[in-house]
């Protein structure tokens, strides 16, 4: 009797999950899905680096425009943990119900859009030579430049190669690396670094989706890819920190000031989310998910004196690793 009431149970455990992870879905398709996940990526990240602005020209000494750059280096989310860690929650079958694993996805390709649109536009007034209102449209333009050519370059990897090709995989890998390569460099060329990036995302989103379930070979070559680079990118990162210019006093003020702004981040995403529908638990897991900071910020900081190298192998290689999960 045990042993069959375990075995339903087994066979129910699947229909279960896939019902739960449908409703998750459909709750982030809903109208009170899209504002909790537009709120989550605007409000933390913009009060966050407005604190992090006035703390820093109080405390560090900065002017306001690399504060606003500071805050907004700092506001952002770290796709690097938070992707991997939905992505095993979702697998195991946790926050299912409410969709919490993907609404957390979402909201942090938003958040990182919003944070390079206003880190690009801060740094190009910080650097400006033209007129105020110039620098202010540059950063929108380039992530709407950026946006539009994705989704074209995109559509042309649906269609072509055609799928009836020999070597379909490997020459879907190829134009996928190559084209995300050459948007990356291209705009750093053109002048319009901004624009790269979220190309390179774009792009691997939209030919994801027109793939289908064919996408799951092209991903397997990305992520052979993904392990040669990886230690060469975090060594790279590692090395654009110069230990010995820091001193010890910038540190610690700099510790403090990270503190403040932390704290506030915390207390506006509790906010943000107090009427979602979540319970106590399911908020303060929210409130703690939404605080990562890994490459995005070493490499954001970097941008100031470095070339999209480092770009290339982040963008290109990091967040296409999952994009079988489109």
């Amino acid at each position: 009797m045990c042993a069959r009431e375990s075995e339903a149970n087994t066979q129910q455990t699947p229909a279960y999950n896939s019902s739960s992870s449908v409703r998750g879905l459909l709750y982030t398709t809903t109208l009170q899905g899209h504002t909790v996940c537009l709120r989550l990526s605007m409000f933390p990240l913009t009060c966050e680096a407005t604190t992090m602005a006035v703390v820093s020209y109080l405390i560090l000494g900065l002017p306001w425009v690399w504060g606003f750059i500071l805050g907004f280096v700092l506001g952002a989310v770290s796709p690097a943990v938070v992707v991997p860690s939905m992505l095993l929650l979702h697998k195991e079958g946790y926050g299912l119900e409410q969709g919490i694993p993907t609404l957390l996805m979402a909201a942090c390709s938003v958040d990182d859009i919003i944070a390079i649109t206003c880190f690009t536009t801060c740094l190009g007034i910080a650097f400006s030579t033209g007129t105020v209102w110039l620098n202010v449209l540059r950063g929108p333009l380039e992530v709407l430049g950026g946006a539009i050519t994705g989704v074209a370059l995109g559509y042309f990897l649906r269609y072509f190669p055609s799928r009836d090709q020999r070597n379909l995989v490997l020459k879907r890998s190829f134009l996928l690396l190559g084209l995300a390569m050459f948007a990356l460099f291209g705009c750093n060329v053109a002048g319009i670094p901004g624009a790269g990036g979220l190309c390179s995302l774009v792009l691997t989103f939209v030919a994801g989706i027109g793939w289908g379930n064919a996408k799951a070979p092209v991903e397997a070559v990305v992520e052979r890819f993904w392990h040669v680079f990886q230690p060469l990118l975090f060594g790279l990162i590692g090395a654009e920190v110069i230990i010995t210019s820091l001193e010890v006093t910038t540190v610690f003020l700099g510790i403090a000031a990270l503190f403040i702004a932390l704290t506030v981040r915390l207390l506006i995403t509790f906010v943000v989310v107090l009427r979602a529908g979540f319970n106590l638990k399911e908020k303060v897991f929210i409130t703690l998910a939404w605080m990562p900071k890994a490459t995005v910020q070493v490499y954001l900081s970097s941008l100031t004196n470095r070339p999209s190298f480092l770009l290339c192998l982040y963008l290109l290689l990091g967040p296409s690793r999952y994009f079988r999960q489109v």
